[in-house]
């Protein structure tokens, strides 16, 4: 506990230093976080925020068992539900529905928006047991499969299916060699093994379980989380739907087959339990800014072996062809060693979420990071610093949130006026100490902070009385109250460190430093 003496009232305040923490809202916000607008949606609302927390918009309609809501360059809102893809306008309005000509998929997670304005969609294939017989798995008692992977294209204007990829005329098993998917995982690492599904994790029917996905146009490719065998692929878009459940034809030649994969070498041959690198993953997609740009970002959920999450960064290396580099007997290569972002190694602060969840690069470099179990938003620095904490009321239990930049062009022409917050009660935290704390140096003119054997004195030498406002160094509020004139801050009990201390009156105001012993 934290003990301060207003000298003039003669009152004392006991503070205690973790209160924040105990709040829904803002946690943290410095002069390091990214400019923009979180989206994110609650059992109850979406909600648009700004740095502090505060709403600029929000969508009530848009809520509750939505797959991840996003926005689309024109301000309107286009998320999954029901088996459909909608859209709504800024106000909420409803601006389309899309279905699609198979009943036997269910959509799942997330839409992706192309040029063309095609949807691209994960689904679900609903398959009986004779089907998986079929296609050489072995039933047993415990989780057994019923669903087969499949991604999408979806053309709005007819609701139809244009382009199809399904995990299963890719995947092989190695025990009955009288079926047509028999072989040996070695020798086939454009294939993947069903026996080296998980059979532990999530229970309601998933086989592969493809959990996130993300699509970089320029080069027509996939990259797809597989969260069952702790591994992203990446596949061709540019072939048809015929090639796509074939291993020939498309840009890269090799059909709907796997063009790269990595985070568990185990899955076909290679490597030992040392060289896995993921564990039940989110989220992969393609960095588009900074001294990343190009390669691929992963939400590593660790689920299973550790008790923290991570970010993974990785460079898929390309041969002078673009073709991704697959040596003979060996693992799919990196061009450079990846990047973990982790409380580990020390790049990355402690967090942690076994299932959804998400990571993005920020146009500034930062690492924006949703943490779908706790509903915790968090942005780190490109050094893992963290920046940037927001911790969602209601969340219940959210797929993934999306940050956009001031200049989205979907802002152009909107009203961003922030209008109050998300949570019922407001957290402590003080939004103008992110901006305060930049002229730290310098104070009202006539108010000294001085430095004496019980701590500090602020002292308006003209007698005028300003309001005070004590921090610690992580923007959190711990004290604020008035003065004629005369403060005074006991600090013999206060844990050592740096502070800051605001003193503002007649709208105007600065921000200097302290150092406690």
């Amino acid at each position: 506990m934290n003990l301060f003496k207003l000298s003039i009232l003669s009152i004392t305040i006991l503070l205690s230093s973790n209160a924040v923490n105990s709040q829904f809202g803002i946690q943290l916000s410095t002069d390091e976080t990214s400019e923009g607008f979180a989206l994110f949606e609650t059992l109850f609302s979406s909600f648009l925020v700004d740095n502090c927390g505060e709403v600029v918009n929000t969508w009530p309609t848009v809520r509750g068992t939505v797959l991840h809501a996003k926005l689309l360059e024109n301000g309107d809102i286009i998320y999954i539900q029901d088996n459909r893809v909608i859209v709504k306008d800024w106000d909420d309005n409803l601006v389309s529905q899309t279905s699609y000509d198979n009943p036997n998929l269910v959509l799942v997670y997330e839409v992706i928006v192309m040029s063309n304005g095609h949807y691209l969609c994960l689904a679900r294939e609903n398959l009986d047991v004779d089907d998986f017989i079929e296609l050489g798995y072995t039933y047993a008692t415990g989780n057994n499969p019923r669903r087969i992977d499949v991604v999408i294209e979806i053309d709005p204007d007819t609701e139809t299916i244009v382009w199809q990829w399904n995990i299963k005329d890719h995947m092989l098993q190695q025990r009955d060699d009288n079926l047509a998917n028999y072989g040996i995982a070695s020798e086939n690492p454009r294939k993947m093994d069903m026996d080296a599904i998980a059979q532990f994790d999530w229970i309601s029917g998933e086989s592969f379980m493809i959990n996130g996905f993300d699509y970089n146009e320029e080069l027509d490719l996939l990259a797809l989380s597989v969260r069952k065998m702790s591994e992203v692929i990446i596949i061709d878009h540019s072939t048809t739907t015929e090639e796509a459940s074939g291993s020939t034809g498309g840009n890269y030649g090799h059909g709907g087959d796997i063009l790269f994969r990595w985070g568990n070498p185990q899955n076909y041959g290679q490597g030992d339990q040392e060289d896995q690198e993921l564990y039940f993953q989110h989220n992969p997609n393609w960095v588009e800014y900074g001294e990343h740009k190009g390669k691929i970002i992963i939400f590593n959920n660790r689920f299973s072996k550790f008790d923290y999450s991570s970010v993974e960064i990785i460079d898929p290396s390309l041969d002078a062809n673009g073709q991704f580099v697959l040596p003979d007997n060996e693992e799919f290569q990196l061009a450079e060693e990846h990047i973990s972002m982790n409380i580990e190694n020390s790049t990355g602060p402690f967090f942690y979420s076994e299932y959804t969840s998400g990571a993005s690069v920020m146009p500034n470099g930062n690492i924006y990071v949703t943490l779908g179990q706790s509903g915790r938003i968090l942005e780190m620095n490109p050094e893992g610093k963290l920046v940037w904490d927001y911790l969602i009321e209601d969340s219940g239990y959210i797929f993934r949130s999306e940050k956009y930049g001031p200049d989205f062009p979907g802002f152009e022409g909107r009203d961003l006026t922030p209008n109050g917050t998300v949570e019922s009660i407001p957290s402590p935290f003080d939004c103008s100490f992110t901006t305060s704390t930049n002229d730290i140096n310098v104070i009202l003119e006539d108010v000294n902070i001085i430095r004496n054997t019980q701590g500090y004195k602020v002292i308006s030498d003209s007698g005028r009385s300003f309001n005070i406002s004590l921090y610690n160094t992580n923007g959190q509020l711990l004290y604020k109250g008035d003065s004629n004139s005369n403060y005074r801050i006991d600090t013999s009990t206060i844990p050592g460190g740096l502070y800051y201390i605001r003193t503002e009156r007649d709208n105007q105001g600065s921000t200097q430093s302290i150092f406690v012993d």
